[in-house]
């Protein structure tokens, strides 16, 4: 009989088998639909918060150089992901000098 950690690992491998691994962008749009309509995004946390998603949620380590990119990139290359995920950003301008985005969430 097995644990319930190793038949967590075993669902875990069996899944990582059976299904596409996620790019970046889906894990971020994943996070986006977590997230409340109205909460205000900052810079700081796709450096901190993403990077902990990403790595408890799909275990895989991302740095949070490559975060920052990948949002910049859905932002102004594939803004239609987001719509289609029914995520929309608001740029709510710098605050404490960093830039800011007010989260319209309809997931």
């Amino acid at each position: 009989m097995y644990s319930n950690e190793k038949m967590e690992d075993a669902n875990y491998f069996h899944y990582r088998k059976t299904m596409k691994k996620k790019t970046i962008s889906e894990m971020i749009i994943d996070w986006l639909g977590d997230k409340r309509t109205g909460d205000i995004i900052a810079s700081h946390h796709l450096q901190t918060e993403v990077v902990n998603y990403i790595k408890s949620w799909y275990r895989r380590t991302v740095l949070p150089a490559t975060v920052e990119r990948e949002f910049r990139r859905l932002r102004n290359q594939n803004s239609h992901s987001l719509r289609e995920s029914g995520i929309e950003l608001e740029p709510n301008g710098k605050v404490h000098g960093e830039h800011t985005w007010i989260l319209k969430n309809n997931m």
